[in-house]
C-alpha cells in the first residue's frame, strides 16, 4: 500500500515535468515551422520572378529566326530551373526536403533541374517550330529527339554538380558555426 500511494505522490510533478517539456517542445516546432515559412514565401517569390523572367526570355527568343541548339538548350536550363524550384518549393516536396542533408537536397533539385532541361528543350525545340510554321522547321524532330535521349545524361550532371555544390555548402556552414 505504501509503495502504491508514494508512487501516486510523485505522478503530478513528474506529469508537470513532462507537460512542460512538451511544450516547449511544441513551441520550439512552432518557431520552427514559422521560420520555415517565411523561408519558403521569400523562395516561392524567388521562383516566381524567374519564372517571369524566362517567360520573357522565351518570348523575345521565339520571334527571331535563329536555330542554334546552344540558345535553346541555356534557354530550356533556365526554365527547368525555374520550374524545378517551382516543384520543390511545393508543399509534398518541402515534407520531404526537410529530412535530407544539404548535399541530399542539392542532389535531389541538380537532378530534377537536369532531367527537366532536355524536356524543356524539347519543348522549347517544338513551340519555336510550331509558332513559324516553315516548310523546313528550325528544329527537325531527330535534333529533338536526340535531346530527349540525353536526359539521363543531363540529370546524372545536374545530380552530381548538386552533391559538389551542397557539400561545399556544407563545410562553409560548418566553418561558420566553429568560428
Amino acid at each position: 500500500m505504501a509503495l502504491i500511494s508514494s508512487a501516486l505522490s510523485r505522478m503530478p510533478a513528474e506529469a508537470g515535468r513532462y507537460a512542460h517539456e512538451s511544450r516547449r517542445q511544441s513551441q520550439a516546432w512552432a518557431q520552427q515551422d514559422f521560420a520555415m515559412n517565411r523561408q519558403f514565401n521569400e523562395k516561392s517569390n524567388r521562383s516566381r520572378h524567374l519564372l517571369v523572367v524566362t517567360g520573357i526570355a522565351v518570348l523575345l527568343w521565339s520571334g527571331l529566326e535563329d536555330n542554334d541548339a546552344l540558345a535553346v538548350s541555356a534557354l530550356g536550363s533556365l526554365l527547368a530551373t525555374a520550374a524545378s524550384m517551382t516543384l520543390l518549393d511545393s508543399q509534398p516536396f518541402r515534407a520531404i526536403c526537410r529530412r535530407l542533408s544539404l548535399p541530399k537536397r542539392m542532389a535531389l533539385s541538380g537532378a530534377s533541374i537536369g532531367a527537366l532541361a532536355s524536356v524543356t528543350t524539347a519543348l522549347l525545340m517544338l513551340f519555336k517550330d510550331l509558332r513559324h510554321a516553315h516548310i523546313f522547321p528550325d528544329y527537325p524532330p531527330e535534333m529533338m529527339l536526340a535531346t530527349l535521349e540525353r536526359m539521363p545524361i543531363w540529370a546524372l550532371a545536374g545530380g552530381l554538380a548538386g552533391i559538389g555544390i551542397g557539400l561545399l555548402l556544407q563545410l562553409r556552414q560548418e566553418r561558420l558555426r566553429a568560428r
